[in-house]
């Protein structure tokens, strides 16, 4: 990842998130935030490149989920094999609409 390119970017109501979480990121749960208040009809939030997600960072993907069904807007998240497995360890997976995607660098 090149320096220059911003952790998390919005496009057309996709919430690109270029590094793993830290432990209470602000500009993550502010990333979500701003996602849930597109004007886009559906929304996604793509983890593909992220490897390890904190519980926090889990509740803050929770929480969008929330608020975005109280919005009447779908949203669904990408994540990559590792933190879409533990989405299902977690049985999160009833709850939050998962897409299982491969990494891609």
């Amino acid at each position: 990842m090149s320096e220059s390119q911003p952790a998390y970017e919005i496009v057309d109501g996709v919430l690109i998130v270029r590094k793993d979480p830290r432990y209470d990121d602000p500009e993550f749960r502010q990333g979500c935030a701003d996602l849930v208040e597109c004007t886009q009809k559906e929304l996604v939030i793509d983890l593909s490149r992220v490897k390890f997600i904190s519980s926090r960072e889990i509740s803050v993907l929770v929480t969008a989920m929330k608020r975005a069904r109280e919005g009447g807007k779908p949203l669904k998240i990408r994540a990559s094999v590792a933190v879409h497995g533990i989405f299902r360890i977690l049985k999160l997976d009833t709850f939050l609409h998962l897409e299982k995607v491969e990494a891609n660098g």
